[in-house]
């Protein structure tokens, strides 16, 4: 399985900063297996999720830990919650997700930089 390797919050970044980050803490690390970005909710509607790549395409960066084996379920879900990050919890409260956004994962021999994950050839 696919883990991020994230110490502190500051090893994530919005590659976007006119991304609405919530004040203060805006991102929640504390399980391997998740990462929940937490959006400023007062400025949700202003947020569009459905652009082709432009000013207002968002783009995270953290560590990851490759695993040994390639997992067969190889999909990175990003979560954007409204609200505390104990309110939404796994996949389950519909009414403080914003969007689930499914990506697929990257194979090994990729490298991933900040314009997304490049074939390694």
């Amino acid at each position: 399985m696919f883990v991020h390797e994230i110490q502190k919050a500051t090893s994530v970044r919005s590659l976007n900063k006119r991304f609405p980050k919530r004040p203060q803490v805006w991102v929640d690390f504390s399980r391997a297996d998740q990462l929940k970005i937490l959006v400023d909710d007062t400025q949700f509607e202003n947020l569009p999720l459905d652009r082709i790549p432009g000013p207002d395409t968002y783009q995270f960066s953290f560590p990851v830990l490759i695993p040994s084996s390639m997992p067969s379920h190889n999909v990175w879900y990003i979560i954007m919650c409204s609200s505390p990050s104990s309110e939404c919890n796994d996949f389950k409260d519909a009414d403080h997700i914003l969007a689930t956004i499914p990506l697929p994962g990257f194979e090994f021999g990729q490298v991933c930089g900040e314009v997304g994950c490049l074939a390694d050839v």
